[in-house]
């Protein structure tokens, strides 16, 4: 018995720690801080396609952060969309619908800023 507590105690604690560290979905503090139109595009070059410098510079860091964020799942569900449009019609179809309703969201959120 008392050979087995501390295999016990070890055991428990790396299987703690893996699994912690494998992935435990933890909340992500936004970011506030404030960055250029010229730094996002260099990272994000689909900002260049639908944001305006002058408007994407206006917006305070949360903001300019989240628009970022909306900006790339955006470019994400429109590329998948036609990635699969050939080889599975129904995958594609739910991608751009995403794309699409989320493209609305950022008129609605951000339409003084589009082009």
């Amino acid at each position: 018995m008392r050979r087995l507590l501390p295999w016990a105690v070890l055991c428990c604690l790396f299987l703690h720690t893996s699994t912690t560290a494998m992935g435990e979905k933890k909340a992500v503090p936004p970011r506030d801080d404030k960055i250029t139109y010229g730094e996002a595009v260099q990272d994000h070059p689909q900002l260049a396609e639908m944001v305006t410098e002058e408007g994407f510079n206006n917006l305070n860091g949360r903001e300019q952060w989240e628009l970022i964020t909306m900006v790339d799942k955006y470019a994400f569900f429109r590329h998948e969309g036609e990635y699969y449009a050939g080889e599975s019609p129904s995958q594609s179809m739910i991608y751009l619908r995403k794309a699409k309703a989320l493209k609305e969201e950022i008129r609605k959120r951000f339409g003084h800023v589009l082009k």
